[in-house]
């Protein structure tokens, strides 16, 4: 992933623990702060409402309708957001953060779930459908679950959030080693809600890496003789986490699914396997490299967008704010 802008935020900024995660302090500080800008950014119209604005044209947002049908029977939207194992593997040596060693392979998830966590249970002002929310279950675990009654295309539903992270630390070594045992229980909890999610939901996220065609992976990263992922031989021979998300889509067809995989190069990795699988599943999917806060923000617009009863091409214009209209793409949402 593209880290530019990263590089010379950790520049300023130095290792800290908080609390429930021993994580980056970058991610703990700034990621709220980009949630919460993100968010205030999604309340202003979009490119397409401006325009249907200017033309006088009444939209009727009943067109969404069928796009939650399953839902509105059940009363209820069964939404799984899982971060995967995060790492930045920009290098195969100690990752140097404002000349601190912060390890190899440093991840970055713990953080960026504290900050979805904390925007999911503050109190809604305004338009926003992601927050409000009462928890349950216990954030330092890594694993929670998020519900409230909302109003989705004029109907009372019930929305109910599951999310996950999956690293136990941000140190590869201590997630190998000493938190060996709770990093097989993160992961263990996060395949959980995403796989999981893949056969009974209506709504999963994944937000972590392709790694080159053989995520979406919840595990810390295999590693080859030079530091880096293992591509070559491993992720890309074995394709392990793609091969067992076709062998769950096949083995429990889930009709109306929305599946969005915020991850590099997703719609080139997995695009023709997942179609294969499911020709109908409805997808967001990645046509290029996206650093950790363009495949965020890009979840967060399309999180915000769905809750909102949006679909199709107002879905899309809704959720790509701030130049990712060209990152992420839709497929089956008609």
């Amino acid at each position: 992933m593209k880290n530019k802008w990263l590089l010379a935020l950790l520049s300023l900024v130095s290792i800290q623990a908080s609390a429930g995660f021993t994580g980056i302090y970058a991610y703990e500080h700034w990621f709220p702060i980009f949630t919460k800008d993100y968010f205030k950014l999604l309340e202003q119209p979009s490119p397409l409402e401006i325009a249907r604005e200017r033309r006088n044209e009444i939209y009727d947002p009943q067109v969404c309708a069928p796009m939650f049908a399953k839902s509105f029977a059940k009363g209820r939207l069964d939404v799984r957001y899982a971060f995967g194992y995060f790492d930045d593997s920009r290098t195969g040596e100690d990752v140097l953060w404002d000349g601190k060693s912060v390890g190899q392979s440093p991840s970055l998830d713990g953080e960026t779930y504290f900050a979805l966590r904390n925007a999911l249970i503050e109190p809604c002002s305004g338009p926003r459908v992601t927050c409000g929310f009462r928890e349950i279950g216990d954030p330092e675990v890594g694993d929670t679950t998020y519900v409230k009654q909302a109003n989705i295309l004029g109907r009372s539903i019930e929305i109910k959030l599951r999310l996950t992270h999956a690293s136990a630390s941000s140190n590869y070594i201590r997630n190998k080693t000493s938190l060996a045992s709770r990093q097989t229980q993160m992961t263990a909890q996060s395949e959980d809600n995403f796989f999981g999610g893949l056969a009974a939901a209506d709504v999963v996220f994944y937000n972590g890496h392709s790694r080159n065609g053989g995520g979406p992976d919840f595990n810390p990263p295999q590693l080859g003789a030079d530091g880096h992922p293992n591509y070559e031989s491993y992720y890309k021979a074995k394709r392990p986490g793609i091969k067992k998300v076709v062998e769950t889509l096949k083995k429990y067809p889930n009709p109306g699914l929305v599946y969005g995989s915020f991850s590099c190069f997703s719609e080139t990795h997995f695009k023709a396997m997942l179609l294969k699988a499911n020709p109908n599943l409805r997808m967001i999917l990645s046509g290029d490299t996206v650093d950790y806060l363009q495949s965020y923000k890009g979840a967060l617009g399309y999180l915000e967008g769905i809750l909102q009863g949006r679909c199709g091409e107002d879905l899309a214009q809704f959720a790509k704010r701030d130049g990712l209209y060209d990152d992420f793409k839709g497929y089956n949402f008609r």
